[in-house]
C-alpha cells in the first residue's frame, strides 16, 4: 500500500484486491496503478491503494469520505468488495457511497458482479448488486454479443469526438464485452449518459458504449466504466484512467471541498458549443 498527498480536497482510493485473471492481471494491474497515481496525484489530496490485507483500512477511508461534501474517487478493478456489497444492506456502502455525490470507476469485470475476497471467485451477485447499488429496474450493463456464456467475447467500439478530446491515450478501438446500453440508463428520470468515450457507433448518441461516465442528476454520484472486457484484449486501463481523472474530471466534475448538492455535471449540449 502507498499514499500520496496534495493541497487538493478531493481523495483517491485505488483498489487492488483480488481479481478474476481472467479479467486483469498483475504486471498490467501494477503499472496501472503506478500510471494512475503519477498523473492524477496532483489532483487529489491523497491517493491510496488498498488490497485485500487493507480491507479494514479501506473501511474506515469509505466511510470517513463518504459524506465529507467532497467528490472523492473510488476505482475497482471489477470486483466489487463485500465491505461494500452486500454489506449492510438494504442500504449498503456503494449505494451510500453515490448517494453522497462520489464517484466509482469500474475496469474489467462488470461492475458489482462479483467479490474475490473467497480465495477465488466468490458467489455471483448477478444482476441484483448493480442495480441496487445503482437504484435502477434493470442491470444496464450487456453482453455485447448474445452468446453461451462460456464463449469468451470481445467487440470493438470506436472512439468519440469527446474521447479524442478528453481520453487521448484511449486506444482507437475500445474494446469491451459488458457495454453500457444508453436505454437503460435514460429511461431512468434520475440518470443520465454524461459523457461517451467510446460507443458501437462512434458517437455520443450511439446504443451502446464503453468507456462511458453516468451521472445521477439528484445525488450528483458518478459511476465511470472503462474497458469491460478480459481475456487480455483491453485498452490501456491506467492511461484511460489517468485521462479522465486528469482531464475530463476538472472541467465536468466539481470536486474540491463543495457540498453534494453542488456537484455538477456540464451537459453534452454545452460541451458542444464550445468545441
Amino acid at each position: 500500500m502507498f499514499c500520496t498527498a496534495s493541497a487538493h480536497a478531493p481523495d483517491l482510493a485505488l483498489f487492488a484486491g483480488s481479481f478474476s485473471a481472467a479479467w486483469y492481471n498483475e504486471p498490467r494491474l501494477a503499472k496501472d496503478l503506478g500510471t494512475i497515481t503519477a498523473n492524477t496525484r496532483h489532483r487529489y489530496r491523497t491517493v491510496r491503494v488498498f488490497d485485500d490485507g487493507t480491507l479494514d483500512e479501506f473501511q474506515a477511508w469509505v466511510e470517513s469520505n463518504a459524506a465529507d461534501g467532497e467528490l472523492d474517487v473510488i476505482w475497482l478493478t471489477g470486483s466489487m468488495p463485500s465491505l461494500l456489497w452486500p454489506e449492510e444492506k438494504p442500504v449498503s456502502r456503494a449505494r451510500r457511497w453515490l448517494n453522497a455525490g462520489n464517484m466509482f470507476i469500474n475496469v474489467g469485470q462488470r461492475f458489482a458482479f462479483q467479490s474475490h475476497e473467497c480465495g477465488g471467485p466468490c458467489p455471483e451477485n448477478g444482476d441484483e448488486a448493480a442495480t441496487d447499488i445503482l437504484g435502477l429496474g434493470v442491470n444496464p450493463f450487456l453482453f455485447a454479443i448474445q452468446a453461451p456464456a462460456a464463449v469468451e467475447v470481445n467487440v470493438f467500439f470506436s472512439k468519440t469526438e469527446t474521447g479524442e478530446r478528453f481520453m487521448p491515450r484511449l486506444c482507437d478501438r475500445p474494446v469491451t464485452s459488458f457495454p453500457v446500453a444508453v436505454a437503460e440508463i435514460v429511461r431512468d428520470p434520475e440518470w443520465e449518459v454524461a459523457t461517451v468515450f467510446g460507443s458501437d457507433d462512434g458517437t455520443d448518441t450511439g446504443k451502446l458504449a464503453d468507456p462511458v461516465v453516468l451521472h445521477n442528476t439528484k445525488s450528483h454520484g458518478y459511476l465511470a466504466i472503462i474497458s469491460q472486457t478480459g481475456w487480455g484484449m483491453w485498452c490501456d486501463r491506467g492511461d484511460a484512467s489517468s485521462d479522465l481523472l486528469d482531464l475530463w474530471g476538472p472541467q465536468h466534475a466539481v470536486g474540491d471541498a463543495v457540498s453534494a448538492k453542488r456537484k455538477l455535471v456540464i451537459s453534452w449540449a454545452a460541451l458542444k458549443a464550445e468545441a
